[in-house]
């Protein structure tokens, strides 16, 4: 597996304003999601690393303390759910943990975040060509032809005994 380290950060801590719960699309439990002022360096530096984060989360007196968690950067405003779109206002982006949520912080103990550095994202492996898979698909399809073919026969037989039975028990034949 190659690593991309494409832009340094130097070790920045940034002030998490706001913490909230969210549902993602990947887990039906929720996820911290953190509000955070950006800087420049830091927007470049999520730009070039595919807006994956690693980050240690300190200062809020909870579990989240002292942990290392991978975490997906969006604008606030990009993120779908039925929250007030702070961007508008504040300019903030949001980051998703990928954690289990354990609840909020006390209130002044939002705490800050550590990006941690060098930044090392894993570059997921994509196929240049996609392999033929027609000749599979077409035997599959043929298969089932047959299977439709078979339960049309079988189903025609049943109805033509269920309706001899029918007017055998009536004595009309």
């Amino acid at each position: 597996m190659s690593v991309v380290k494409k832009t340094k950060l130097t070790e920045e801590k940034i002030k998490i304003h706001r913490w909230d719960a969210v549902m993602t699309a990947k887990n039906d439990l929720p996820a911290p999601m953190l509000y955070i002022k950006p800087t420049v360096n830091f927007l470049e530096f999520i730009e070039n690393n595919d807006y994956r984060i690693l980050v240690t989360i300190s200062g809020t007196n909870t579990i989240y303390d002292g942990k290392t968690i991978w975490g997906i950067v969006d604008k606030s405003s990009n993120t779908p759910n039925c929250r007030p779109n702070f961007y508008k206002q504040t300019g903030f982006y949001v980051v998703t943990l990928e954690s289990f949520w354990y609840g909020y912080p006390n209130v002044g103990n939002e705490g800050e975040m550590i990006i941690n550095t060098p930044q090392v994202y894993p570059e997921v492996p994509y196929f240049e060509t996609i392999p033929d898979t027609s000749s599979k698909l077409n035997s599959m399809k043929d298969k089932m032809d047959v299977l439709d073919i078979s339960s049309k026969v079988i189903l025609s037989l049943i109805l033509v005994f269920f309706l001899f039975f029918i007017l055998k028990v009536c004595k009309i034949i």
